[in-house]
């Protein structure tokens, strides 16, 4: 599964880079924590590790994790 995520992001990041190298560049990071994510589920690296890859993302890029993101995520589904 890493070789389709490095292959899938690298993709964008390409294609995005031109038009919105901030955007590109958070796209990169976000294949970061996919990949994190990836291997915690795998049993490669621990809970923590995926949670600090993750906390250090929403830092980064001052993300915040809506009230409502489930309700509006399974709506959309």
């Amino acid at each position: 599964m890493e070789d389709y995520y490095e292959y899938v992001f690298e993709d964008y990041f390409n294609t995005i880079k031109e038009d919105s190298p901030v955007f590109a560049r958070m796209v990169y990071d976000l294949g970061d924590v996919l990949h994190k994510y990836d291997f915690w589920k795998a049993g490669d690296v621990s809970e923590k590790e995926f949670l600090n890859a993750w906390d250090e993302f929403c830092k980064k890029w001052d993300v915040k994790e809506p009230k409502d993101l489930d309700k509006r995520v399974f709506d959309y589904w």
